[in-house]
């Protein structure tokens, strides 16, 4: 019998039940990360993951892309992304970051962003029970 056809037959409870059960399953696993060496021995090595990149590329200075990301901190280039787009987003409270497109060749398909982080708030950073008010 095809899938399509016993999806068909199936109330919409059943439907829900199977489709839950197979699309929306969730991982609880750590991800591990490299610590480059201009944060190991600072108090930044002890704090959430998007503060290190932050200070990172700060001190490197210029822009930084999900590809230095990736390479300097050892992560997926999914979890640098997401840590870099949340610099500009959620993080903005405590990192003031910008995001602007890298210009590119003609036939290229994709767009190729690129951060800049201007400042990060160090009172905040420096109580890290304080850390989710700021």
């Amino acid at each position: 019998i095809n899938q399509a056809i016993v999806m068909r037959i199936m109330s919409n409870e059943e439907r829900q039940k199977t489709m839950t059960k197979k699309y929306y399953r969730r991982s609880y696993k750590l991800h591990p990360y490299r610590v480059p060496e201009e944060i190991k021995g600072t108090p930044y090595e002890d704090l959430p993951l998007y503060i290190m990149i932050a200070r990172w590329a700060l001190q490197r200075g210029g822009v930084v892309t999900v590809r230095d990301i990736r390479l300097n901190f050892n992560i997926s280039i999914r979890r640098a992304s997401d840590l870099l787009e949340y610099l500009t987003e959620q993080g903005s409270k405590v990192v003031k970051a910008e995001c602007f497109l890298l210009p590119l060749p003609e036939d290229s398909r994709f767009k190729r962003r690129a951060w800049r982080v201007i400042s990060i708030d160090e009172i905040c950073v420096a109580d890290k029970s304080a850390l989710d008010l700021c």
